[in-house]
């Protein structure tokens, strides 16, 4: 009978029900509804610049140069070019923005503006200013929203003189605006428990006018998690009501897109430290979301809606969350900037290593029905595609027959050498079993490919 080997990441605290794990792997379906789906190996990293720290923020300029907040330091990187611009102090994350003249750095407490012909750095000081966290810019404004309160304010029209009085409250729900994020033409305030939809009116003393009908019940549980794809916001949502869940927008309402598996993970990680970013690779787009307190990373593709996640392998052989927290395409690369370090790395789909280090890959697949009687699992069979192999490499497969609380010693087989696309991988006599579950895995430095899979069974009398 075939498996499905295809799937996504969904591990229930009740095991029991489903434990499905889907690491360093991500689904790949036919555009035609037609053909083959598989499993492929996600993006390598390659390491093109080195700053001074771990990467705060990072943001691609109206002039193409990427503004990098790297330690308590801000760089202009573009090509393999990276040049120092000055110190703007010690925050644990930053947003930029800018209007084509001056970029500004928001880091919370403080906010510098950049100019973007000189690249002189300097602080912008203002009475009645008291630092932002999220900066933004629309329509010749930088736009931010006043921390612990319902309202937002905004600068001079393309300058960064202020006005204390340059502000306005959510009108739709007395709510702290947690954060203010621009997506086309329009300024999305996200609150707590509701959120809003701003257009610009032109009005020099009242810029910004809520959009009729665009009030969403649906608020913001994690600020930093909040990213743009394509038209549409992701984030950590709340309610009113209570939990907590990824939500994507569609036009003026948000639409669940995490899973049951992963709200059990939300509800015990410390969201207030979790950040998130976007970026779009091999026709996939891919939301990244990173929960430091427990070490684990993600990811949701908006191609098939499924989620799987990503991880990095330190030299003990131990996972940890993934390398990448923030992201800024450069007109070649997608640049990944390193949370822990000043790397900043290109994601390259022919590249199988981070930066030079092997990828854990692994999948477990549901459990095989059995009905709880004993059966006999006479053969387990792969078709895999794997190409661009320098070395002949393995994949390990394993069992559990107590729901995955225990496992059986891997046993290896070879994925072949270089210009051996189709891998057949056999493994039999593997015991009896019932409510048995399979796990694969693979450090290959190869496209390795998860096609197919088959497996042969026998009642037993035992």
């Amino acid at each position: 009978m075939k498996l499905n080997l295809v799937g996504g990441a969904y591990s229930l605290d009740n095991i029991e029900i489903d434990c499905q794990t889907c690491i360093n792997w991500y689904a790949q379906a036919p555009e035609n509804g037609g053909g083959q789906s598989a499993l492929i190996p996600t993006a390598g990293l390659v390491k093109k610049h080195t700053l001074n720290g771990a990467i705060k923020g990072m943001q691609r300029l109206s002039n193409n140069w990427i503004l990098v907040v790297s330690g308590t330091s801000a760089y202009r990187v573009k090509g393999t070019e990276s040049a120092l611009i000055g110190d703007v102090g010690d925050s644990s994350h930053v947003t930029i923005a800018d209007n084509g003249l001056v970029a500004v750095i928001a880091t919370g407490s403080k906010l510098y503006s950049v100019d973007l012909n000189t690249w002189a750095l300097t602080e912008v000081i203002a009475e009645g200013f008291d630092g932002c966290q999220y900066v933004q810019f629309l329509d010749g404004r930088f736009v931010f929203a006043v921390p612990d309160t319902g309202r937002y304010s905004w600068f001079g029209l393309y300058s960064t003189e202020f006005d204390a009085l340059n502000y306005a409250t959510a009108e739709g729900s007395p709510d702290n605006i947690v954060r203010l994020i621009v997506v086309g033409s329009e300024m999305w305030a996200l609150g707590e428990h509701s959120t809003e939809v701003y257009y610009n009116t032109g009005n020099q003393d009242l810029p910004f006018r809520r959009v009729g009908g665009a009030f969403v019940a649906v608020g913001c549980d994690a600020p930093q998690t909040v990213a743009k794809m394509g038209s549409s916001l992701v984030f950590i949502a709340k309610t009113e009501a209570g939990g907590r869940q990824v939500c994507m927008t569609q036009g003026y309402q948000a639409q669940r897109i995490s899973t049951h598996a992963l709200e059990q993970v939300l509800m015990l990680a410390d969201i207030t430290q979790a950040t998130a970013f976007t970026y779009q690779q091999s026709g996939h787009g891919f939301y990244v979301l990173n929960l430091p307190d427990i070490d684990r990373s993600f990811v949701f593709d908006t191609l098939t809606a499924l989620w799987h996640e990503r991880a990095h392998t330190d030299d003990l052989g131990a996972l940890h969350r993934y390398r990448g927290q923030h992201h800024a395409y450069d007109g070649s690369d997608n640049l990944i900037g390193d949370w822990e370090n000043g790397n900043l790395y290109a994601l390259r789909a022919d590249t199988f290593t981070d930066d030079g280090k092997p990828v854990y890959r692994e999948r477990t697949l549901q459990y095989f029905p059995s009905e709880k009687k004993n059966v006999s699992y006479l053969r387990l069979e792969l078709e895999m595609s794997v190409n661009d192999a320098l070395t002949e490499q393995n994949i390990d497969m394993s069992w559990s027959d107590d729901y995955a609380r225990s496992w059986s010693v891997p046993m290896s087989q070879s994925l072949g050498i270089k210009d051996e696309d189709i891998k057949r991988i056999v493994w039999r006599r593997l015991g009896i079993g019932r409510q048995r579950t399979f796990r694969l895995s693979t450090t290959a430095n190869s496209r390795c490919a998860l096609i197919n899979g088959y497996l042969e069974v026998q009642g037993s009398d035992r």
